[in-house]
């Protein structure tokens, strides 16, 4: 499949180079056949000029005066051997302009296009037949420079298209896949549940068959968070105030007993519009990768603060830190520092709560040695909050 799409791609740019480079090597081709016939046109203009300037009995007058005023496209400038402007042809002067000055600037620049014809006039001395592009050769002379412009565009436009033809293909493979691994774990968690009950039958230890219910709870969860991703996800008013501590203690209780948490919050009830499986999921990461940098032994600690209408929850580890060269990196899909690891966490935290209304995260602070700070912005709900939103 990928050789089909490497010989696809190479086509495409082969045909699209020749679709550009045949029409650009017609028109250059063009251009030079029109730019010497032009020439071939002042030349006679002047030998026309030459003839009736000097009397020449031999050139007939009528064809004289109708080669001269044949001209209706070439600019000219018919000037002295001063350079004095005698008269002139296909040159508009703009009504508010100074014509002596405006011609004096045509002069100029007509001299510095082609070297000027001479008409010797004999004892009367010379004059100089100053010439420019018609406005066809004009406009020919541009034709190449679109066609290299509409080039690289298509160029860009194919190559946006392929880009992110492959990423949907990449997207829909991933969406396949977690959408498959939900339906996979459907069956364990449904078993796992049912081998509960029974033991509860059985009249085992309560405690422990209360933190197996948890974890199945838990693989539930991870369940309806892979069956959600690239899908809309839907949102309800939750209260903060219960559900990051239910969090944190269920994270606690399964982190290594050298990890202490803190948190802090206000009183205040603090309701957010959220996906709870999903902003969990953002929690989740957030103190696993805080986890992992402090190998094990440290704090993290959790801060929510109030600021206008959105809430503010800063979750700070002890642990290693970022290197400035890497703090842009970390959101980045495949970027990790661990030696294992997919490097999809906080790439994934980023999307969720881009999905959110009005929510953002980022990484605040970090410092080598001494560990790092992820922000979380939510919008706060108005108290009390809606039953539902979306």
């Amino acid at each position: 499949m990928k050789r089909y799409r490497l010989w696809f791609n190479l086509l495409t740019f082969v045909t699209a180079l020749i679709v550009a480079l045949v029409p650009m090597s017609i028109s250059k081709r063009i251009h030079g056949r029109m730019l010497t016939e032009e020439r071939e046109k002042v030349e006679l203009w002047a030998a026309a000029t030459q003839a009736l300037a000097t009397d020449d009995e031999e050139a007939p007058f009528d064809l004289m005066l109708r080669i001269i005023s044949s001209n209706k496209t070439i600019p000219i400038i018919l000037t002295d051997s001063s350079d004095h402007i005698l008269t002139f042809n296909n040159i508009p002067i703009p009504t508010k302009a100074d014509s002596d000055s405006y011609l004096q600037k045509q002069l100029e620049r007509l001299q510095d296009a082609y070297s000027p014809l001479t008409i010797d006039l004999g004892e009367e001395g010379k004059q100089y037949l100053y010439y420019g592009d018609s406005s066809t050769l004009q406009e020919l002379t541009l034709f190449p420079l679109v066609q290299a412009i509409v080039f690289v565009l298509f160029l860009l436009s194919l190559f946006v298209a392929l880009f992110f033809g492959y990423r949907n293909a990449q997207n829909r493979l991933w969406i396949g896949l977690s959408r498959e691994t939900a339906h996979q774990l459907g069956t364990p968690i449904s078993s796992l549940f049912a081998w509960i009950t029974l033991l509860r039958e059985e009249e085992a230890d309560e405690s422990i068959l209360q933190e197996m219910e948890h974890d199945t709870a838990r693989l539930e969860m991870i369940s309806r968070r892979f069956q959600k991703i690239g899908s809309t996800p839907t949102h309800e008013a939750v209260l903060l105030n219960s559900f990051i501590p239910e969090t944190i203690r269920y994270l606690e209780g399964r982190m290594s007993k050298g990890v202490t948490f803190f948190l802090s919050m206000p009183e205040v009830p603090i309701w957010v519009n959220i996906n709870k499986d999903l902003f969990g999921w953002v929690l989740e990461n957030l103190v696993k990768n805080g986890v992992d940098a402090m190998e094990g032994k440290g704090s993290i600690t959790i801060e929510i603060a109030l600021k206008g209408h959105f809430v503010l929850i800063d979750v700070t580890d002890t642990g290693k830190g970022i290197a400035p060269a890497n703090r842009r990196k970390v959101f980045r899909a495949g970027f990790t520092t661990k030696k294992r690891g997919w490097g999809l966490g906080l790439s994934l935290a980023k999307r969720i709560m881009r999905s959110h209304p009005s929510g953002q995260i980022k990484l605040l602070s970090s410092e080598v040695g001494r560990g790092s700070t992820f922000r979380i912005r939510l919008k706060q709900l108005p108290t009390p909050p809606p039953t539902t939103c979306s």
